[in-house]
């Protein structure tokens, strides 16, 4: 209470000036008097207040705990990737191998082999003709060769026409005389080969096989 009892600041000796008649009833104003009945349900209020706020602090904190709670732990991220891959699941990138030159399995095509009297060219190199006495083939090949030979005398050679040097294309003709068997030969050749020095200019050679039956 702000002041001794109105009813007694009155009845005090001494007490009775204005000033302090003023300043006992504005404190008796100003404070209300509390009711012994009251005290407990404002005492009582306060605990209860206190319990709500920790309450509502608690349900905060489970709400946060609980969407934690929801991702992986570091533990389980790192069992799951050190966990391998599950039998025939894995999948298979297949490895581009690249071809090497010179590893191919398959052989060069087998020279031709040709029977009866015919016309051969450079392509035919390599190639075998079979003749019988009496017939003929002719060689056709780039002015740059000389003019063809026979290695024996199964095929004589009545006519030949350019090669070298003449600049002009080769056209020869070889006539089977007897059975036997003999190559039909002719090479490149160019003027610096003949010359001093010699160049080194490489030579393509040109041969077919004859084989002369009766």
């Amino acid at each position: 209470m702000c002041g001794p009892d109105p009813v007694s600041a009155y009845n005090r000796p001494g007490s009775s000036s204005p000033a302090d008649r003023q300043h006992d009833n504005s404190c008796s104003q100003s404070a209300p008097l509390l009711s012994p009945a009251a005290e407990p349900t404002r005492a009582g209020c306060r605990p209860t207040s206190m319990q709500a706020r920790i309450v509502g602090a608690c349900a905060v904190l489970t709400l946060a705990l609980a969407g934690c709670g929801t991702g992986p732990s570091v533990a389980d991220r790192t069992s799951s990737s050190t966990q391998p891959a599950a039998s025939g699941t894995a999948s298979v990138t297949p490895k581009l191998v690249n071809p090497t030159l010179g590893t191919s399995t398959t052989p060069p095509p087998l020279p031709p082999t040709y029977a009866g009297g015919r016309r051969l060219t450079a392509s035919d190199n390599g190639a075998t003709i079979q003749l019988s006495v009496g017939e003929s083939l002719s060689v056709s090949l780039p002015a740059e060769y000389d003019p063809p030979t026979a290695t024996g005398d199964a095929l004589t050679r009545p006519a030949t026409a350019g090669g070298y040097p003449t600049g002009r294309p080769v056209d020869a003709t070889f006539t089977a005389v007897h059975a036997g068997r003999v190559d039909v030969t002719s090479a490149t050749d160019y003027p610096c080969l003949h010359a001093t020095p010699r160049c080194q200019i490489a030579q393509s050679l040109w041969r077919v096989h004859a084989i002369v039956a009766q």
